[in-house]
């Protein structure tokens, strides 16, 4: 597993803990020392290719289309 893999299914799964307990409609702010990570969900940098292309896209959501 790589690093990038790792940060995303981290992430991933506090998303799901999230939506399990039903906390979506809270404001929410996730922390993470992977600028990857934080500037491709934050919009600032693309997603190219990466052994991460399931997670990222899982992060993104149901609509999300990598």
């Amino acid at each position: 597993m790589s690093n990038n893999v790792a940060e995303y299914a981290a992430l991933c799964e506090a998303l799901r803990f999230l939506i399990r307990e039903k906390m979506t409609s809270l404001p929410i702010e996730i922390w993470s020392d992977s600028r990857l990570l934080v500037n491709q969900m934050k919009g600032e940098w693309k997603f190219h290719k990466g052994l991460y292309a399931y997670k990222y896209s899982e992060a993104q959501g149901p609509d999300s289309a990598v």
